[in-house]
């Protein structure tokens, strides 16, 4: 009797333990993604002037972010690794932004989400941001092929899957939303996050409806479907706090 309670002491202490170090894990998440979040949205955008000053928030977040991860992962080589890949990436979008490359600070701010998420399944952690970031990959795929002056050759049955492949990330988000935000919304912030939701689930409709239509109508849609998720995904980010950090780095 009293090893079975040693026992069931111990297991309940390993899971609080455990519930403590992925809590922990995911507020350091969610203070880096807010940082990452405007620097992600004004690049989209194109708007570079804005993603320079973004990525002082992003920098200093990402240096506290590292600095810990490092000590935790002072053992783990892959863990090391995969900070090592950030820093450069992070590094390589300053660079690209500073010389007006979307593109390329596209890529790399790709690179960072990926390997940010692969530190989250290490922790076999659930985090909304991640189903976001999945649809986001396919939503992507599907604008790259479906725009007029694309150069990839693909099928209207492969297109068409990349419709139903996006349609169906998009319910698992749909399904999710009951999950916990990781970020605290507010009323607010909650009534935005739905109507930009609906806003999503409508155009994707039109989307699947046109699968088989002009490819100048259908880019159209996947557009309008991409200016409602990027308006969905603003509400992960602090543009306040990046801004208020932008200024007070200019005083300095």
């Amino acid at each position: 009797m009293k090893f079975l309670f040693q026992f069931t002491f111990f297991l309940m202490i390993t899971i609080v333990v455990s519930s403590c170090s992925k809590t922990g894990v995911e507020k350091d998440m969610v203070h880096f993604d807010e940082a990452y979040v405007p620097v992600f949205y004004h690049v989209y955008k194109n708007d570079l002037d804005k993603a320079s000053s973004s990525m002082f928030l992003l920098d200093a977040r990402w240096q506290k972010f590292q600095d810990k991860y490092q000590l935790l992962f002072k053992d783990d080589i892959d863990g090391l690794e995969r900070l090592r890949y950030i820093d450069d990436w992070l590094c390589d979008t300053k660079d690209a932004i500073f010389r007006n490359d979307q593109f390329t600070a596209m890529v790399q701010l790709d690179h960072m989400k990926y390997e940010m998420m692969e530190i989250r399944r290490s922790y076999k952690m659930e985090y909304f941001l991640d189903y976001l970031w999945d649809f986001e990959g396919a939503l992507s795929m599907l604008s790259e092929v479906s725009c007029e002056d694309n150069t990839l050759v693909c099928s209207p049955d492969e297109l068409a899957f990349l419709i139903e492949e996006a349609i169906y990330l998009w319910q698992i988000v749909d399904e999710a939303e009951n999950m916990p935000f990781s970020k605290v919304f507010g009323g607010h912030e909650m009534a935005r996050f739905e109507q930009f939701k609906n806003e999503v689930t409508k155009n994707l409709k039109l989307v699947e409806a046109e699968k088989y239509s002009s490819q100048k109508n259908l880019a159209a849609t996947v557009d309008r479907t991409f200016e409602s998720f990027m308006n969905l995904l603003t509400l992960f980010g602090d543009f306040d706090a990046v801004n208020s950090y932008y200024a007070q780095n200019l005083q300095h």
